[in-house]
């Protein structure tokens, strides 16, 4: 769970982008794209369903 209502420094964020190295990056894309398929699948199947 997010809390947005935590603001965070400008430098702190500029220090943790550089973390993200193209590998990291490409985890969490690979990630996301299959988050995303599931939620498809669950979509597509409610709505064949109905």
């Amino acid at each position: 769970m997010m809390d947005d209502d935590i603001t965070y420094p400008l430098q702190t964020l500029k220090d943790n982008v550089r973390l993200l190295t193209p590998d990291v990056l490409d985890k969490i894309n690979t990630l996301v794209v299959q988050v995303g398929h599931k939620l498809l699948m669950k979509k597509k199947l409610r709505t064949m369903r109905h």
